[in-house]
């Protein structure tokens, strides 16, 4: 982590003559960061703010997000095996981490039943037969790794939907001659 990062990225008691002293040995710094999975509740969502618009006047998106008592449980579970291993491994200044979402996901998500899921499989939500949703958004929630190469393959996924949706039926025969 460059220095920078690892500065801002510290607790907020982190600051003055605390803060300077961390700082000068960051080159002998160790972390742990753990990412864990939040729950999916229904108070977690993204809603419309019709009285807040944007520069086009259309209502702006409103993201609420609470954290869960298991998620909160689950970090200061992390934090404090974090800590544990740092000691144990010789540490002699151990910073906890701040408690952080990373990979915020879902909203939209994706499932074969239209009463518990907004879109399908090829990401064409249930509702609107030519809206398409790609992204993190369909994941009903976000686990512990990282997402990227999972929403490039949902994204492909997609694409080639949306293709077979506005191509002309003769063009998707001719396509399908031509393999």
């Amino acid at each position: 982590m460059l220095p920078v990062a690892f500065a801002t990225s510290l607790p907020g008691e982190f600051w003055g003559s605390r803060l300077k002293n961390f700082m000068r040995r960051c080159r002998r710094t160790a972390g742990l960061f753990t990412i864990g999975e939040g729950l999916p509740v229904a108070e977690n969502r993204v809603t419309v703010e019709p009285d807040c618009r944007d520069r086009w006047g259309m209502p702006q998106g409103h993201l609420h997000y609470d954290w869960h008592e298991n998620d909160l449980r689950l970090l200061a579970a992390a934090r404090a095996k974090s800590i544990e291993v740092l000691q144990a491994a010789g540490a002699t200044d151990v910073a906890p981490q701040s408690y952080a979402q990373v990979h915020m996901m879902g909203t939209a998500r994706m499932g074969r039943d239209p009463a518990s899921s907004v879109v399908d499989t090829s990401g064409r939500t249930h509702e609107v037969e030519n809206l398409y949703i790609a992204g993190g958004a369909v994941f009903p929630t976000g686990g512990a790794v990282n997402p990227t190469l999972t929403i490039l393959a949902l994204a492909w996924r997609t694409a080639e939907a949306v293709v077979r949706h506005l191509r002309p039926p003769s063009a998707a025969t001719e396509t399908e001659n031509t393999r």
